[in-house]
């Protein structure tokens, strides 16, 4: 057996985010670099909440952390210094010489492929509902096709040693058959030939990650501060930006969307008890992000930071409750016009400690002389 020596990846992992952050993550450390998994993570400003509304058609509003990309912010790459690089290889015998090489120079190789063969992927393997539900998160209902990724650490002549921490945080050997499974990918799976964008999914479908720009942990610890400034900096200016076919919502003015049409008699509407849980759900989530990344800044920091991350754990565990009330309470059936009213009360304070907490987070962190992350170029409209 080949492997990389003393390979003990983080495996507690949030199981919300791009199963390629991790992989990126682990092949930086293994190159040397310093990196933090919650900066990574957090540099496409997934933390800023954005609620998307078609024209015309309110009910079929949608959270899509995809929409990012309209606040004119460069890639997270290109913040982090590195660039990435998607290939394939023409038959699996050539991609399994090129994972040997990989391994016998210590470096991790990433795949992508199908959980549709993968055993320890309980939700999908070999389930029908794969099949079925081809496309469609569970979180958002969009259709949207990708491939799954995970990398190789290890191989002997029946098995290779894969680490895959989202969303069963395995790290474990699979066979030789099954892992050629895997490869081949969704493209390869029969029933899904004719599946919408299924030519995006790639066959022995590999990534190589070039590092531009080595951090120190002073440089990395200057680039958390510049995030989070964003962040914050978006949130409050609560950026309202229109597309071809929905206006978009940022920020606070994503916060004041969602309460707003909760208030305006939205709720009366059949079934959409539903539809506020899942953006509820959603909008939880970015607190989740950005607890992440206040999280390490904290603790690398180690001063009076704690103030900020003790309030920001109020402001989460807020979103969590109302997350949690809704779900329950939706799916009793118990919701009335004094449970929506409790809803909307809890929610417009939570709004209040929470752009009261992002001004002083701008006080504080400009107090530092920061500045925040630089943009691109930007082809949208801002009102």
């Amino acid at each position: 057996m080949i492997s990389i020596s003393a390979f003990n990846p983080d495996l507690n992992v949030p199981n919300y985010i791009n199963c390629s952050f991790p992989l990126i993550h682990e092949k930086l450390k293994s190159h040397g670099n310093v990196s933090f998994l919650s900066l990574l993570m957090n540099l496409q400003l997934n933390a800023v909440p954005v609620f998307s509304v078609p024209f015309g058609e309110e009910m079929k509003a949608f959270v899509d952390l995809s929409q990012l990309r309209l606040l004119g912010y460069r890639r997270w790459e290109e913040y982090y210094g590195i660039s990435r690089e998607r290939s394939v290889f023409p038959t699996f015998q050539e991609g399994l010489k090129a994972v040997r090489a990989s391994i016998l120079e210590q470096r991790l190789f990433l795949t992508s492929g199908a959980t549709y063969y993968l055993p320890y992927f309980n939700r999908d393997y070999l389930n029908p509902g794969y099949i079925k539900n081809f496309g469609y998160g569970t979180d958002t209902g969009i259709y949207v096709v990708g491939n799954h990724w995970l990398s190789v650490y290890g191989m002997d002549q029946e098995r290779l040693y894969v680490y895959d921490p989202i969303p069963n945080r395995y790290k474990d050997s699979i066979s030789l058959e099954i892992f050629h499974a895997f490869w081949l990918g969704n493209r390869c799976i029969p029933q899904l030939a004719d599946k919408l964008d299924i030519e995006k999914c790639l066959v022995y479908g590999t990534e190589e990650i070039t590092v531009r720009k080595r951090h120190s942990m002073e440089s990395a610890l200057e680039l958390f501060g510049k995030t989070l400034l964003t962040i914050s900096s978006e949130y409050l200016k609560g950026a309202c930006i229109e597309s071809e076919r929905c206006m978009h919502f940022f920020g606070r003015a994503a916060d004041g969307k969602l309460y707003g049409l909760l208030d305006s008699g939205w709720r009366e509407v059949q079934d959409y008890g539903k539809s506020f849980t899942q953006h509820v759900f959603n909008f939880r989530r970015n607190r989740q992000y950005y607890l992440e990344i206040l999280k390490d800044y904290v603790h690398l920091m180690g001063r009076d930071d704690r103030f900020f991350l003790n309030r920001y754990l109020t402001i989460a565990g807020e979103w969590d409750a109302m997350q949690n009330s809704v779900a329950i309470n939706v799916k009793r059936k118990r919701v009335d016009s004094l449970f929506w009213d409790t809803i909307m009360r809890r929610m417009k304070e939570t709004m209040y400690l929470e752009e009261d907490f992002h001004e002083e987070m701008i006080e504080y962190l400009s107090g530092l002389g920061l500045t925040g992350l630089d943009k691109g170029e930007g082809e949208y409209h801002v009102q």
